[in-house]
């Protein structure tokens, strides 16, 4: 799995975002607002949501 992180300003409230290009890279776009330990966890969330939605395995 490829994956980008960017660091952006987001509306209040929105911590991360995240979208597939046409390539199926993952794009996460975080918060930059956030403290390094708030985006390091949006961060480790957005790759882990994206997992499970792409995860074979029986839940």
């Amino acid at each position: 799995m490829t994956h980008v992180i960017r660091y952006e300003a987001l509306p209040d409230g929105l911590t991360v975002q995240s979208y597939r290009e046409a390539d199926d890279r993952l794009v996460i776009i975080v918060n930059s607002a956030l403290s390094r330990d708030e985006r390091r966890a949006a961060v480790a969330a957005a790759l882990q949501a994206s997992r499970q939605a792409t995860c074979p395995c029986p839940q």
